[in-house]
């Protein structure tokens, strides 16, 4: 008997119940299940001939009886999803690491053809889907117009090259991403050296590409990219915070629009925390390193749409991202959740003062005029939640630059 029919992995895969795959892949069995389904969909070989891993193939000539797809995919995610070196994972499967490293490669090959066209397409979304995002981003602080936000995360590489070392002292590839108010990955730029700035890749990045050249497709009538200081194209699309603020007003500004763009911190937080080979030094070429990241964001977007299974996202059309959206639409603003407040009267209000009377023109020129009007509304007609109370109290004069200077302060 072939030693992988024993192994470890084999029992992870085929015998392993729902606790078990979520410890060892970090996925539902229903996820999982349904990821191999997707994979094994297409048998076409790619210009090298070469199979993708849903064919019958990379097996041990000594082996009499094909390796199934679902235990090479096992292998596969349980790689991302403990972030293991790829011995360890041939060690779990009886086999040699040669043949799991081969395995790798035919998979992210699968994913970038097959799972990506369906959760994180190359194309604008519709119209209703803009909507609902563009909507969900008022929600949280008051600022319209927005469609994206854009940051840029660092992952372990094991190098020595010096370009590779980061600001923060250590070994890293940059990866940029642009995400929007759900927490999924619109797309994301991998690879670059650790040294690299967001604003050298925007010049490489594709998305970046789309955006200036059919903005109103990907983010709507005058719709804008959230950036921080370090990302910018010269108030093209990006609206970034005031760098040297001179006034309470432009402060308080500032802290909305961190406050709003902080959904790409989230994002960043939730897909590290689910593959955790993000997490780790792995000793490995770069081109396959750069394949598994930018193979992890798609796979992201797959689980996170499929949150606790309750939607089948088997096709990916327009009703069922419409519906996705609706069920997971925010109903609390960053404070009332930071405080687990039971009701949140702040969403609601934020998200329709926003849609009603939207600015236009460059984002320095929406930016100006959306300072004045979160300025005035928190002088005039803002309601501010203060930490510890279950109250709320109304702002004026004064008031609302001491509140504003402590939150600026605490950071929230």
């Amino acid at each position: 008997m072939s030693a992988w029919r024993t192994s470890q992995m084999m029992e992870y895969v085929f015998h392993g119940i729902d606790s078990d795959f979520v410890k060892k892949f970090r996925m539902s069995t229903t996820a999982f299940n349904d990821l191999v389904k997707l994979i094994e969909s297409e048998r076409i070989p790619d210009e090298h001939g070469r199979a993708l891993i849903g064919v019958p193939g990379c097996v041990p000539k000594k082996t009499s009886q094909l390796i199934p797809t679902r235990f090479k995919v096992g292998a596969c995610v349980y790689l991302l999803a403990l972030g293991p070196e790829i011995p360890v994972v041939a060690d779990v499967c009886c086999l040699k690491d040669s043949t799991v490293r081969r395995w790798v490669h035919h998979f992210c090959r699968s994913v970038f053809r097959i799972v990506k066209p369906i959760y994180m397409p190359a194309e604008p979304p519709s119209s209703e889907q803009l909507a609902a995002v563009r909507s969900e981003f008022a929600a949280r602080r008051g600022i319209p117009n927005v469609a994206m936000a854009c940051d840029g995360t660092h992952v372990p590489f094991s190098t020595h090259d010096s370009d590779y070392r980061n600001y923060k002292g250590w070994y890293s590839t940059l990866m940029l991403a642009f995400v929007n108010s759900y927490h999924l990955f619109i797309d994301a730029d991998v690879g670059f050296a650790g040294r690299s700035g967001d604003n050298t890749i925007l010049k490489y990045s594709w998305l970046m590409h789309q955006l200036e050249t059919n903005r109103e497709a990907w983010l709507g009538k005058d719709g804008v990219v959230l950036g921080d200081g370090g990302a910018s194209d010269g108030d093209g699309v990006f609206m970034n915070p005031y760098r040297t603020p001179s006034s309470p007003e432009d402060s308080w500004f500032n802290f909305c629009h961190s406050s709003t763009r902080f959904v790409v911190e989230e994002t960043f937080g939730r897909w590290k925390n689910r593959f955790r080979f993000l997490l780790r030094v792995h000793d490995m070429q770069h081109e396959l390193h750069t394949k598994l990241v930018y193979a992890s964001t798609i796979l992201y977007n797959y689980c996170t749409i499929k949150k606790d299974d309750a939607l089948g996202f088997d096709v990916g059309s327009a009703d069922e991202w419409n519906s996705f959206f609706e069920k997971y639409k925010r109903h609390a603003c960053p404070s009332c959740a930071r405080y687990n407040k039971g009701h949140c009267v702040h969403a609601g209000r934020h998200r329709a003062t926003a849609l009603h009377d939207m600015p236009s023109g460059k984002p320095s020129e929406q930016r100006n005029e959306i300072r004045d009007r979160l300025w005035q509304r928190l002088c005039c007609e803002g309601v501010l939640v203060h930490a510890g109370e279950e109250g709320h109290a109304e702002a004026t004069g004064v008031d609302a630059v001491q509140e504003m200077q402590r939150r600026a302060r605490a950071g929230y």
